[in-house]
């Protein structure tokens, strides 16, 4: 019995060693906290000619979402992030359509190497005037962009996987999923692990 013990607890400890931690917070989407962690965000992209992004930020919030849906890859929960078409009333100067993305942000601590990020996405864009799309966005201490992806999304989950290289001076990386325009997309298990 001892010696399994022993051995058990080797088994433990070589495991442990080697496992990867996830330096997501709220990477599952199944609690309150999860979402917590996760800092939403909208902007509205527009010149001064064409009118006040700030006295049109309160009026666009109304229509950008996001929330936990119980319709997850793994699990129970996902988290889903919406801009309702209906933001489309609100009009710049000219009577034109403006431009919203709608986000979800976290920043980690990161030493310089490699780094894997992983995560399952679905989704789709409405067919309406103006840039409709979902981007990922990885940048490195406010200094360096390391990623910008623009997804296509389906009504399936498909996996995402990026492996990217933090430089000497990265000290912390900021993931933004932003949703251009009107659409919805959904996502599930991220993960950014260290791997070299």
């Amino acid at each position: 019995m001892k010696l399994k013990m022993t051995f058990l607890l080797a088994a433990f400890a070589a495991t442990s060693i080697f496992a990867q931690d996830n330096l997501l917070k709220g990477s599952a989407f199944e609690t309150g906290n999860d979402v917590l962690a996760w800092a939403p965000g909208h902007w509205v992209h527009i010149g001064p000619a064409l009118g006040d992004y700030k006295k049109l930020l309160p009026q666009v919030s109304p229509y950008c979402k996001r929330m936990l849906v119980q319709d997850a890859k793994s699990g129970r929960w996902s988290m889903k992030v919406v801009t309702d078409k209906e933001y489309h009333k609100i009009k710049d100067n000219k009577g034109g359509v403006i431009m919203v993305s709608n986000s979800l942000n976290q920043t980690v601590a990161v030493t310089p190497g490699k780094y894997k990020l992983t995560f399952w996405v679905k989704g789709k864009m409405e067919k309406v005037p103006g840039y409709n799309a979902l981007r990922l966005f990885l940048i490195c201490t406010k200094t360096s962009q390391l990623l910008d992806h623009q997804f296509k999304l389906t009504d399936n989950w498909v996996q995402f996987q990026k492996e990217i290289t933090v430089p000497a001076q990265g000290a912390s990386l900021q993931l933004r999923f932003a949703l251009y325009g009107v659409g919805e997309f959904q996502i599930d298990e991220a993960s950014l692990v260290k791997v070299q």
